[in-house]
């Protein structure tokens, strides 16, 4: 059982870097397949049988932040959608389709 246990601790430890460092890296939003979020990127979701897409307004990474917006459980990707809707979505639910960078271009 000694041996179960510690192996459970190790495997725990092994992902506790990659949690921390998460943590400490507000500024590194990223998208459900590992792109970096800024303001000015065009996004996607679908939801509830539809879509939101826009291109980004604000990335929210702190209570704070999310407080002065109106929103909860940060980090949240504010844009408002194809409808003038002002959403905001986990940066884990969206699509990046195209970035600043390029739309800049």
């Amino acid at each position: 059982m000694a041996d179960r246990l510690s192996h459970s601790l190790d495997e725990i430890e092994s992902h506790t870097h990659a949690i921390k460092q998460q943590d400490n890296d507000e500024t590194n939003i990223e998208s459900k397949n590992g792109e970096q979020i800024q303001p000015g990127d065009h996004v996607y979701t679908r939801i509830r049988g539809g879509r939101h897409e826009g291109n980004v307004d604000k990335v929210v990474t702190s209570e704070e932040e999310a407080a002065s917006e109106g929103v909860k459980n940060p980090p949240k990707v504010l844009f408002t959608d194809q409808k003038g809707k002002n959403v905001a979505h986990n940066p884990s639910t969206l699509d990046v389709t195209s970035n600043n960078k390029q739309n800049t271009s």
